[in-house]
């Protein structure tokens, strides 16, 4: 499903934080579209795209802006991704742990035209570390939202749709048969009869809105305001994907007050005062 060597995006500007810590960012770069899997970076957006799958920021379906990321395949072994990392011994923790994550949060929109199982839409996946520890890496596996999973009803088409995750929602893993909310994967219990192989204390290491691999026909959509929100201090974020960035905040002229405009006119006065003197002794001598 997702690759394995992506190319590192440069996040174009830090526009807020807010009061609950969310650094809020644009994503400009690369311009294009991805055909193949780009070098991996962390702590950055990177994308993945394989067996003729294709991703990129472009205008095609703009939300919030001029621009989101686009994803089309062509057939069921195409993919096309999108990933922050923080899976370094450095960045290890940064995006912390399952209990404690709060919420996740993206906009994704599936185009009509396209002619893979009707059930599927981009998706949102959280790639943990089962046991918490840095050293050992052969536990990793992915925790999946699709929006079908939630209602049971297949997504719309032709709009942009928000789809939010938090411990209510459906959620399922590879390394797992069965589909149970978020809290019972965080808490390590019983799934369809087999226990989850993650616990509260298994460490989220990335973030992943994806499209196909499995995914049998055409698909064409797109994926935008992308958000994790954790209670690990600096580990919360949401990203914009734009064409470029947005436009510097117009000078502001500044309106004299009233304080300021009767020292304008006293000024005035007083200069107009001099010249009459001025000119009263001139005509005197």
């Amino acid at each position: 499903m997702f690759g394995s060597r992506r190319f590192s995006l440069v996040i174009a500007s830090l526009l807020a934080m807010s009061a609950a810590g969310v650094q809020a960012v644009t994503i400009t770069t690369p311009s294009g579209i991805a055909t193949s899997p780009d070098p991996e970076a962390d702590q950055q957006w990177y994308r993945s795209a394989s067996a003729g799958g294709t991703t990129g920021i472009t205008a095609d379906y703009a939300r919030s802006g001029n621009g989101s990321i686009l994803m089309t395949s062509p057939d069921g072994s195409g993919s096309a991704e999108w990933t922050y990392s923080a899976s370094s011994a450095s960045s290890f923790g940064t995006l912390g742990t399952l209990t404690q994550f709060t919420s996740g949060q993206y906009d994704w929109y599936r185009d009509a035209s396209s002619t893979n199982p009707t059930a599927q839409a981009p998706s949102y996946a959280l790639l943990i570390d089962a046991d918490g520890n840095a050293t050992t890496t052969g536990d990793r596996s992915y925790l999946i939202f699709e929006p079908y999973y939630q209602t049971n009803t297949d997504p719309a088409t032709n709009t942009w749709v928000t789809s939010t995750i938090n411990a209510s929602s459906i959620m399922w893993t590879p390394s797992l048969s069965g589909y149970c909310a978020f809290s019972l994967f965080a808490t390590g219990g019983t799934c369809n009869g087999s226990a989850s192989p993650f616990s509260g204390a298994s460490v989220v290491i990335a973030v992943v809105p994806y499209i196909g691999s499995g995914w049998n026909g055409v698909f064409r959509g797109a994926v935008d305001n992308v958000a994790f929100t954790t209670t690990q201090s600096g580990g919360s974020f949401s990203a914009n994907f734009e064409l470029a960035a947005p436009p510097a905040p117009a000078a502001v002229t500044a309106v004299p007050t009233l304080q300021t405009w009767g020292l304008m006119l006293t000024g005035l006065l007083l200069a107009g005062a001099a010249s009459r003197r001025s000119r009263n002794k001139r005509k005197s001598s």
